[in-house]
Protein backbone atom coordinates (compact mmCIF):
# COMPACT_ATOMS: atom_id res chain seq x y z
CA UNK A 1 0.00 0.00 0.00
CA UNK A 2 2.78 1.88 0.57
CA UNK A 3 4.49 2.04 -2.63
CA UNK A 4 1.09 2.04 -4.67
CA UNK A 5 0.75 5.79 -2.75
CA UNK A 6 4.29 6.63 -3.66
CA UNK A 7 3.73 6.33 -6.92
CA UNK A 8 0.36 7.42 -7.31
CA UNK A 9 1.94 10.72 -5.67
CA UNK A 10 5.45 10.93 -7.72
CA UNK A 11 3.80 9.86 -11.41
CA UNK A 12 3.38 13.80 -11.62
CA UNK A 13 6.96 14.41 -11.31
CA UNK A 14 8.05 12.22 -14.09
CA UNK A 15 5.15 13.71 -16.52
CA UNK A 16 6.75 17.27 -15.38
CA UNK A 17 10.28 15.84 -15.94
CA UNK A 18 9.48 14.73 -19.30
CA UNK A 19 7.30 17.82 -20.18
CA UNK A 20 10.10 19.77 -19.34
CA UNK A 21 12.87 17.59 -20.99
CA UNK A 22 10.33 17.64 -24.41
CA UNK A 23 10.40 21.26 -24.15
CA UNK A 24 14.36 21.91 -23.79
CA UNK A 25 14.06 22.95 -20.24
CA UNK A 26 16.69 21.42 -17.69
CA UNK A 27 15.64 19.95 -14.70
CA UNK A 28 19.58 19.88 -12.78
CA UNK A 29 20.01 17.44 -10.08
CA UNK A 30 20.49 20.33 -7.45
CA UNK A 31 17.06 21.53 -8.65
CA UNK A 32 15.34 18.08 -8.45
CA UNK A 33 16.87 17.61 -5.20
CA UNK A 34 15.74 21.12 -3.17
CA UNK A 35 11.98 20.19 -5.22
CA UNK A 36 12.14 16.74 -3.60
CA UNK A 37 12.21 18.42 -0.09
CA UNK A 38 8.77 20.03 -0.31
CA UNK A 39 7.27 16.22 -1.02
CA UNK A 40 9.02 14.57 1.69
CA UNK A 41 8.29 17.60 4.27
CA UNK A 42 4.20 17.86 3.17
CA UNK A 43 4.35 13.76 3.82
CA UNK A 44 5.99 13.87 6.87
CA UNK A 45 3.26 16.99 8.21
CA UNK A 46 0.14 14.95 6.68
CA UNK A 47 1.67 11.37 8.14
CA UNK A 48 1.52 12.82 11.54
CA UNK A 49 -1.69 15.19 10.98
CA UNK A 50 -3.39 11.57 9.96
CA UNK A 51 -1.47 9.73 12.92
CA UNK A 52 -3.08 12.88 15.21
CA UNK A 53 -6.63 12.61 14.11
CA UNK A 54 -6.73 8.69 13.56
CA UNK A 55 -6.34 8.59 17.19
CA UNK A 56 -9.79 10.20 18.23
CA UNK A 57 -11.52 7.72 15.40
CA UNK A 58 -12.81 3.94 15.22
CA UNK A 59 -11.11 1.61 12.90
CA UNK A 60 -13.72 1.25 10.55
CA UNK A 61 -14.20 5.28 10.53
CA UNK A 62 -10.49 5.34 9.24
CA UNK A 63 -10.95 2.89 6.88
CA UNK A 64 -14.01 4.52 5.39
CA UNK A 65 -12.15 7.99 5.51
CA UNK A 66 -9.36 6.43 3.52
CA UNK A 67 -11.40 5.01 0.92
CA UNK A 68 -13.37 8.01 0.33
CA UNK A 69 -10.11 10.28 -0.03
CA UNK A 70 -9.07 7.61 -2.61
CA UNK A 71 -11.94 7.05 -4.57
CA UNK A 72 -12.11 11.23 -4.70
CA UNK A 73 -8.82 11.44 -5.74
CA UNK A 74 -9.58 8.00 -8.60
CA UNK A 75 -12.09 10.87 -10.15
CA UNK A 76 -10.23 13.88 -9.81
CA UNK A 77 -7.43 12.50 -11.44
CA UNK A 78 -9.56 10.36 -14.43
CA UNK A 79 -11.02 13.80 -15.28
CA UNK A 80 -8.17 16.15 -14.93
CA UNK A 81 -5.14 13.92 -16.71
CA UNK A 82 -7.51 13.23 -19.75
CA UNK A 83 -6.22 14.14 -23.16
CA UNK A 84 -3.12 16.46 -21.52
CA UNK A 85 -0.37 16.60 -23.28
CA UNK A 86 3.59 16.74 -22.32
CA UNK A 87 4.31 20.27 -22.75
CA UNK A 88 1.85 21.25 -19.82
CA UNK A 89 4.44 22.38 -17.21
CA UNK A 90 6.03 24.65 -19.62
CA UNK A 91 4.34 27.83 -17.28
CA UNK A 92 6.82 26.74 -15.04
CA UNK A 93 9.92 28.71 -16.64
CA UNK A 94 9.08 31.95 -16.45
CA UNK A 95 11.66 33.57 -17.80
CA UNK A 96 12.28 31.42 -20.85
CA UNK A 97 15.77 30.49 -19.99
CA UNK A 98 15.50 27.06 -20.36
CA UNK A 99 16.20 26.47 -17.18
CA UNK A 100 14.54 25.71 -14.09
CA UNK A 101 16.24 27.79 -10.91
CA UNK A 102 14.94 30.34 -8.12
CA UNK A 103 11.36 30.74 -7.36
CA UNK A 104 11.04 28.39 -10.84
CA UNK A 105 12.10 25.64 -8.57
CA UNK A 106 9.65 26.70 -5.51
CA UNK A 107 6.68 26.30 -8.39
CA UNK A 108 7.46 23.46 -9.51
CA UNK A 109 7.87 21.62 -5.83
CA UNK A 110 4.55 23.18 -4.58
CA UNK A 111 3.19 21.81 -7.37
CA UNK A 112 4.46 18.35 -6.93
CA UNK A 113 3.72 18.50 -3.51
CA UNK A 114 0.21 19.06 -2.59
CA UNK A 115 -1.31 16.13 -4.06
CA UNK A 116 1.46 14.06 -1.70
CA UNK A 117 -0.15 15.70 1.15
CA UNK A 118 -3.70 14.43 0.43
CA UNK A 119 -2.43 11.04 -0.85
CA UNK A 120 -0.14 10.32 2.70
CA UNK A 121 -3.26 11.83 4.81
CA UNK A 122 -4.50 8.10 4.68
CA UNK A 123 -0.76 6.66 5.66
CA UNK A 124 -0.98 8.68 8.65
CA UNK A 125 -4.11 6.76 9.86
CA UNK A 126 -2.46 3.35 9.59
CA UNK A 127 0.83 2.29 11.84
CA UNK A 128 3.82 3.24 9.50
CA UNK A 129 7.41 4.27 10.08
CA UNK A 130 6.85 8.18 9.34
CA UNK A 131 9.81 9.46 8.34
CA UNK A 132 11.03 6.60 5.95
CA UNK A 133 7.68 6.81 4.45
CA UNK A 134 8.01 10.74 3.51
CA UNK A 135 11.55 10.06 2.68
CA UNK A 136 10.14 7.53 0.26
CA UNK A 137 7.92 10.59 -1.77
CA UNK A 138 10.73 13.16 -1.53
CA UNK A 139 13.17 10.33 -2.82
CA UNK A 140 10.66 8.47 -6.23
CA UNK A 141 9.87 12.90 -6.79
CA UNK A 142 13.82 13.18 -7.15
CA UNK A 143 13.99 10.28 -8.53
CA UNK A 144 11.30 10.80 -11.23
CA UNK A 145 11.70 14.24 -11.95
CA UNK A 146 15.30 13.81 -12.89
CA UNK A 147 15.37 10.87 -14.99
CA UNK A 148 12.18 11.70 -16.63
CA UNK A 149 13.62 14.85 -17.35
CA UNK A 150 16.80 12.85 -18.94
CA UNK A 151 15.39 10.28 -20.62
CA UNK A 152 12.09 12.57 -22.36
CA UNK A 153 12.97 12.71 -25.56
CA UNK A 154 13.15 7.90 -25.36
CA UNK A 155 9.76 7.91 -23.35
CA UNK A 156 7.77 10.28 -25.62
CA UNK A 157 8.04 8.18 -28.58
CA UNK A 158 7.87 5.30 -26.64
CA UNK A 159 5.29 5.70 -24.15
CA UNK A 160 2.02 7.60 -25.11
CA UNK A 161 0.50 10.28 -22.49
CA UNK A 162 -2.63 8.68 -21.68
CA UNK A 163 -0.90 5.50 -20.76
CA UNK A 164 1.55 7.30 -18.34
CA UNK A 165 -1.85 9.69 -16.77
CA UNK A 166 -3.62 6.27 -15.38
CA UNK A 167 -2.92 7.36 -11.81
CA UNK A 168 -6.30 7.50 -10.93
CA UNK A 169 -6.11 3.43 -11.14
CA UNK A 170 -3.73 3.32 -8.10
CA UNK A 171 -6.09 5.33 -6.35
CA UNK A 172 -8.82 2.49 -7.04
CA UNK A 173 -6.12 -0.19 -6.20
CA UNK A 174 -5.89 1.88 -3.18
CA UNK A 175 -9.09 2.14 -1.75
CA UNK A 176 -9.84 -1.32 -2.36
CA UNK A 177 -7.14 -2.44 -0.41
CA UNK A 178 -8.07 -0.45 2.25
CA UNK A 179 -11.64 -1.63 2.31
CA UNK A 180 -10.39 -5.08 2.98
Amino acid sequence: MIILSVLASSIDALLYGIGLGVSKITVTWKVALLTSLFPFSFALSSLKLGRYVSGSMSEATQEGIAVLIYLVLAVYMYFEQRGREYKEGNWIDLDQDQRINGRESLLLALSLSVDTWIIALPLGMIDVPELFVAFLFGFMNFILLYLGNRISSTMVRKISRSWMSLSWILFILLSLLHSF
